[in-house]
């Protein structure tokens, strides 16, 4: 996975461009407010702190939501549709244009190329940063076909809205899908635990965790690839999803109540999704320092019936 190093000419002159260009004051937005109606905040084209017609906070908003004003969807409002679409998709696996959307989203998987934990993606491009998501998604070994109904789910989420969230720009409908879209993805990818385990303090392991955010370029370009990889099923079969959602709406338990079990999960209890890469590092730190006295001295019993020594400083 080749990139340029971030200490390389080119790379220091493109990010003193952008110092220098952020922190220039543009005479077009000098007497301007933020694009969003009501907000009083200077654009920050009008500071000296950044670029865009938008203000700090409605920015950041924009980057991680895919909207200025509105939130992202919740697991407890996307749940149902991603079932719903899990299900049908189940029901339906040997059509053509499931079968199609499936295969296209294993080739994504399998070229994504080797794994990048979430600590070391931070100079990375968002093309690689969403390959590296693609990564620890099949390093977890989730079925495609959650992935398909993650990209169904909310599609129909979507097309669900009576007036559907949009932005400016060419794709001002299809932007803040495809941010929900990689939001899913990048929590299916998951992050890393690192666990330390010192021999001279046993019970007291040196842990890290580390998660890819979930903003920016990098969920535009997850939501592009798999829209992309499920364009035939979106346009061809979305009804088929409301049907789906509409028939599990109408099941009910032996008492005649209505069943909502199925709203709890985007996918049934067998399709098991592994927990996030765990790595667990023993060092031998070597005995306890002879030169200093330790404040206190424990003996632990460990459940295997070894005996831990812990000298405490």
């Amino acid at each position: 996975m080749r990139r340029t190093p971030p200490t390389a000419p080119k790379a220091l002159k493109r990010r003193a461009d952008a110092i220098r260009k952020a922190a220039t004051i543009d005479p077009a937005y000098a007497n301007e407010t933020c694009w969003v109606l009501g907000c009083k905040r200077p654009p920050l084209a009008a500071t000296t702190e950044g670029m865009g017609k938008y203000c700090r906070s409605h920015r950041h908003h924009l980057r991680r939501h895919g909207h200025t004003t509105i939130g992202s969807y919740t697991a407890r409002h996307l749940t149902p549709y991603r079932r719903a679409a899990f299900e049908w998709i189940v029901k339906n696996a040997s059509e053509l244009f499931v079968k199609t959307a499936l295969a296209r989203i294993e080739g994504l998987l399998d070229s994504a190329g080797p794994v990048v934990e979430a600590h070391d993606i931070r100079t990375l491009s968002p093309a690689v940063k969403a390959r590296a998501v693609f990564a620890r998604i099949k390093r977890r070994k989730i079925d495609p076909k959650v992935l398909l109904g993650a990209s169904l789910g909310v599609e129909a989420a979507f097309a669900d809205e009576a007036d559907p969230p949009h932005t400016s720009g060419p794709d001002k409908f299809r932007e803040y899908p495809r941010v929900q879209m990689g939001k899913v993805l990048n929590t299916l990818g998951g992050g890393i635990t690192k666990r330390w385990e010192r021999s001279s303090a046993p019970d007291k392991p040196f842990r890290i965790e580390a998660f890819q955010p979930s903003h920016g370029l990098v969920l535009r370009r997850l939501g592009e690839a798999l829209e992309e990889a499920s364009e035939l099923v979106t346009q061809h079969h979305l009804s088929g999803v409301f049907e789906m959602k509409r028939a599990l709406e109408a099941m009910t338990t032996k008492t005649g109540k209505p069943k909502t079990s199925w709203k709890e999960r985007p996918y049934p209890p067998e399709f098991v999704i592994q927990g996030r890469h765990a790595t667990v590092i023993k060092v031998d730190d070597g005995p306890p320092n002879p030169l200093r006295k330790p404040k206190s001295v424990e003996v632990k019993e460990t459940p295997a019936g070894e005996k831990l020594v812990i000298h405490r400083y």
